[in-house]
């Protein structure tokens, strides 16, 4: 239920056809699912997740996990009419800052400010999964090895330094080509279970993440 969720979060579009908000258009998707209109349903998914994934790719993802969309539709319906908004202010300089508000009855749209989803100033935040992802990928395209050693395993910390560090990564031709598969693919939805977070990269390839003092770690690129 959970890999569902984070697909519809990650590649809904922001207005699908005749939809007014957000929350609309999750509705939507979830009748459309439910009801077996697949291609109302596949229409309403970002143009960038189509072109990873087909109109056969999305009707699998949905045969693995019978009778989710119909649970997350009651949910929806049984929950407070509360929306939340996030935009994404991408930087020239391959930054991403997030905001978001929360809209609900009694706070309007038009009266609610957006508020930073997190510290502005983090710039290589691992607080998550998905950021630490985006971040180590950020890191690497800077050669900001200082901020590398961070994303290191805490088994591996006290033996490495900034130095050291950096002649590992520029010795090993094969890590760049790793960084950038990981980049291709940092957007995808990870299996997190507990403390161990999994980006698949391909066939019998992944990469692995650890939560290692509140803050997720690296611990293999495939």
């Amino acid at each position: 239920m959970k890999v569902l969720a984070l697909l519809i979060l990650a590649t809904m579009t922001a207005c699908g056809p005749s939809s007014r908000n957000p929350k609309q258009t999750l509705s939507s998707f979830l009748h459309d699912t439910t009801s077996g209109d697949i291609d109302a349903a596949y229409s309403r998914l970002s143009p960038d997740f189509r072109t990873r994934c087909s109109r056969a790719c999305f009707i699998k993802l949905l045969e693995e996990q019978p009778g989710q969309s119909r649970l997350l539709l009651d949910e929806l319906r049984a929950a407070e009419p509360t929306t939340v908004y996030l935009a994404d202010a991408k930087l020239t300089s391959d930054l991403t800052l997030r905001l978001s508000k929360e809209v609900s009855a009694t706070k309007k749209e038009a009266e609610t400010p957006y508020l930073f989803f997190q510290n502005p100033l983090d710039f290589y935040p691992q607080n998550t999964p998905q950021q630490a992802l985006r971040s180590f990928v950020l890191a690497y395209s800077r050669q900001r090895f200082d901020v590398l050693l961070r994303f290191v395993p805490k088994s591996l910390e006290s033996k490495l330094t900034v130095d050291a560090l950096k002649q590992r990564f520029t010795s090993e031709p094969k890590i760049s080509a790793q960084v950038e598969r990981l980049r291709q693919h940092s957007e995808e939805p990870l299996i997190v279970e507990d403390t161990i977070a999994r980006l698949p990269l391909g066939e019998d390839q992944e990469a692995v993440l650890l939560l290692e003092e509140g803050r997720w770690r690296v611990q293999r690129l495939e």
